[in-house]
């Protein structure tokens, strides 16, 4: 949709606004309910609320949000609060090839000519992806993914010509890797981030998204790192697991998990494949309260061919500081 001569995007469950960015979108704003029973738009990244015009008008009523508008045109409307999702509008990018289209739980690469574009460069997710096939193939042959530090890379049969869609369904609503999730605790207390949560620093190192990985791997350098962004609300200790894998007689690096001038050295152990991943408890690290930390994963020294993969790094509480 047009706001203001720029391209927006509303999509649903977790309500959000974006704005396109150059070859993709960077998601820009949050909806939430607000004391006064409105719709608040905050900042996605300050928090602080937005005055962006009269883009969106929701009222409320005794029998909860009647409906949501859209620059006066009204999108969809609830009754008791129960929410509908709303697909994702289409988007135009600066993409040779085509454009991509975003839904609730897949992102369609549209192309415009297959037969002229046999591989697609494609902005990287940071979604699990649980199957990638040509929207026209009843079968759903799986396609070939090659996931770059910062790009993907999709590769089409050379039989498609002509215009041709392709569909890569991912583990909840597709998101570009423009801006960085921020985790936090959940109900329980624990902090889990996942493989495609991680901002990679480096040259080789990268997420894979493929569903026999879903892993950060390609950790040939020992120079590469990654981290995740998290906010924690008030002072805590954790316990700190990771679920790595190792391919047999590559283990033996050493590495450290960074959380400001806090740091804990482990081990990577051998798991016989870099995708045969085990969960173990490395140890304790304590944080601070702020809604912008990040944890680290650097390695000291690299064993042999790479330094390991990792699928999953978790922190539990010990307790609470007083």
């Amino acid at each position: 949709m047009d706001v203001d001569g720029q391209k927006r995007t509303v999509s649903g469950g977790n309500v959000f606004l974006s704005r396109q960015h150059g070859g993709g979108m960077v998601v820009m704003y949050s909806w939430f309910f607000g004391d006064q029973n409105d719709m608040v738009l905050l900042d996605h990244e300050s928090g602080d609320p937005v005055h962006d015009g009269n883009v969106i008008v929701a009222k409320q009523s005794c029998n909860g949000l009647t409906a949501m508008k859209f620059n006066g045109m009204t999108l969809c409307s609830w009754g008791l609060c129960v929410l509908y999702p709303l697909l994702a509008v289409a988007q135009d990018g600066d993409y040779p090839w085509g454009r991509i289209e975003l839904k609730p739980e897949s992102a369609e690469f549209q192309v415009k000519d297959a037969g002229n574009h046999t591989q697609l460069e494609v902005p990287r997710f940071q979604n699990p992806v649980t199957k990638l096939f040509l929207k026209s193939d009843p079968q759903q042959q799986p396609l070939r993914l090659k996931p770059g530090v910062t790009t993907w890379q999709i590769t089409l049969p050379k039989h498609v010509q002509g215009p041709a869609v392709i569909v890569m369904q991912t583990v909840g609503p597709p998101r570009l890797s423009s801006e960085p999730l921020i985790y936090r605790p959940d109900a329980q207390g624990e902090v889990v981030l996942p493989a495609h949560g991680a901002v990679v620093h480096g040259e080789k190192l990268r997420y894979e998204p493929q569903p026999h990985k879903n892993t950060v791997g390609y950790w040939q350098n020992e120079k590469d790192w990654c981290e995740w962004k998290l906010s924690v609300p008030k002072p805590m200790s954790y316990h700190v697991y990771i679920l790595q894998g190792c391919g047999k007689g590559h283990g033996g690096s050493r590495v450290n998990v960074i959380a400001g001038d806090r740091k804990l050295e482990f081990e990577v152990e051998d798991t016989g494949h870099f995708q045969n991943f085990r969960e173990r408890q490395i140890g304790t690290l304590e944080f601070g309260s702020s809604k912008n930390q990040s944890i680290k994963l650097v390695p000291l020294s690299k064993a042999k061919g790479a330094v390991m993969d990792v699928r999953q790094v978790r922190l539990v509480p010990v307790k609470a500081r007083k």
